[in-house]
């Protein structure tokens, strides 16, 4: 079970799931781990607030029809569905390895 609040609408400006800041993806090997941790439904934190759930993976997990087994994430998600904000979706990643650059 997540310990992460779900109060967040918006992305934050150092989201990498977002089109706004390209090039930073912190501690990561590459920008495919935001792939990854979308993919496997591991928990991730917004950047700006790391007591709150990153806007742009849960965006991103409905992008890809991944709904999350925690079921606060999921109605967290479900909750996002109307949302209009730019996320750097493809089903293997690579939009985000290419916005990212690596």
């Amino acid at each position: 079970m997540s310990t992460l609040k779900y109060d967040l609408k918006k992305t934050c400006t150092e989201c990498p799931y977002a089109n706004k800041t390209p090039g930073w993806i912190g501690n990561y090997e590459s920008a495919k781990d935001f792939h990854i941790i979308a993919k496997t439904d591991q928990p991730f934190s917004c950047h700006m607030s790391t007591k709150q759930s990153c806007v742009g993976n849960a965006l991103y997990m409905n992008k890809l029809c991944k709904r999350s087994r925690d079921i606060n994430k999921a109605n967290f998600q479900d909750s996002l569905r109307d949302n209009k904000e730019t996320i750097l979706f493809s089903f293997t990643g690579e939009t985000l390895v290419k916005f990212h650059g690596k």
